[in-house]
């Protein structure tokens, strides 16, 4: 992110959390064989239907598919 730690809303107005001054994407898959884990100890999760592009827009956003969060 621009500015490091904080959290960071999405244009649903979601917020996400940053400890390490990055946001990512993993794929589903991996968490899956994971039955104890709490969805949002990890952050948030967000299913693709489909492959999805990762790149930095206008105005200080980053795009995960139509997600779009303001850094």
């Amino acid at each position: 992110t621009i500015v490091g730690d904080g959290g960071f809303l999405d244009q649903d107005k979601r917020e996400y959390s940053v400890d390490s001054g990055t946001l990512g994407a993993i794929p589903f898959d991996l968490l899956e064989d994971r039955p104890n884990m709490v969805p949002d100890d990890l952050g948030k999760i967000h299913r693709f239907n489909k492959p999805f592009q990762v790149k930095r827009g206008l105005k200080s956003t980053i795009h995960f598919g139509k997600i779009r969060i303001k850094i």
